[in-house]
């Protein structure tokens, strides 16, 4: 599995890559054979004002085809990677679940 990290008007440090790796993986990796590349995408919308602006977006990538987007929106982007991954794990395993079930398959 391919972990990509982009980001948008905020600056990754090494801190905030470990936690992104590791929330991550400790999120999809037991999905890991079902996806190709997981992409992250940080942004702050709106600069020094402040508020919920913080972004963060995940594209799963799956095995053999599709693509799942998550989005999270925190004042914290370590808080909105934390839930950011959470959720893409909830909706990896729907999907997985529906492959196996043959609902949506393609």
């Amino acid at each position: 599995m391919e972990l990509m990290i982009r980001q948008h008007d905020v600056s990754v440090d090494e801190s905030l890559r470990e936690h992104i790796e590791r929330r991550i993986n400790a999120a999809l990796d037991r999905f890991e054979p079902r996806i190709s590349r997981v992409t992250v995408r940080l942004r702050d919308l709106n600069g020094p004002r402040g508020g919920l602006d913080k972004e963060c977006r995940i594209a799963v990538k799956l095995i053999p085809s599709g693509e799942l987007f998550i989005e999270q929106r925190d004042d914290n982007l370590h808080a909105a990677v934390a839930t950011a991954a959470d959720r893409a794990a909830e909706v990896v395993r729907r999907a997985v679940s529906r492959r196996k079930r043959g609902i949506g398959a393609g």
